[in-house]
């Protein structure tokens, strides 16, 4: 609109949420629509099994939105009867939104050991497009888990640069978003966290 400002119906409204488990989410996802007004939701930690993503996405179409997923996560055991095993492992991570979305064109900047980990999105916010990076860090305080998600982060951020569209990385980092090796970095080229907002 005039002078750079959206109006009320372009005006996107973002919920970054850890579910643990999304299997069975919907009534959630439902409800932060209904008292916030939610129309995008970037999910970490996700443990959706392929299953589990199939059956959820048709849940999540009926709440009108569409779905971009990571790499699915394994079963958390295999079932005497042969059945899925409907729990996964800890991962995954996707953003379900009501307007235009489509998964980005940076799967070869995937990283190989933790593609359950970050899921790369383009959205059409009203009249303009962002690129959407969710992202689940890896959980523990010490210097191999830090060194872990450092590693996750800086694939998002060579995924981000495979557009020239601004770039949006959320998710649950499991640090302090602060002591990323590449913060000073983003920073010095624009970025802030939301803590700064």
């Amino acid at each position: 609109g005039p002078n750079g400002r959206m109006s009320e119906s372009q005006m996107a409204i973002l919920a970054i949420v850890n579910p643990t488990a999304i299997r069975n989410k919907e009534i959630e996802f439902q409800n932060l629509m209904d008292l916030h007004n939610v129309d995008t939701f970037c999910c970490a930690e996700t443990t959706a099994t392929e299953q589990v993503q199939a059956s959820m996405r048709a849940k999540i179409q009926k709440l009108g939105m569409q779905t971009v997923w990571s790499d699915s996560v394994m079963q958390q055991r295999e079932r005497i009867n042969g059945l899925p095993c409907m729990r996964g492992r800890v991962g995954g991570t996707s953003i379900h939104t009501k307007w235009p979305i489509r998964e980005a064109n940076s799967q070869c900047h995937k990283p190989m050991q933790a593609a359950d980990r970050v899921t790369h999105a383009i959205v059409r916010w009203g009249t303009i497009y962002v690129q959407i990076l969710a992202l689940y860090g890896f959980t523990g305080g010490n210097a191999g888990h830090k060194k872990a998600t450092n590693e996750l982060f800086a694939h998002a951020l060579s995924m981000s640069q495979t557009t020239n569209l601004p770039a949006v990385f959320v998710g649950d980092f499991n640090m302090d978003v602060h002591e990323l090796e590449n913060f000073d970095m983003l920073r010095a080229r624009g970025y802030m966290s939301v803590q700064k907002l």
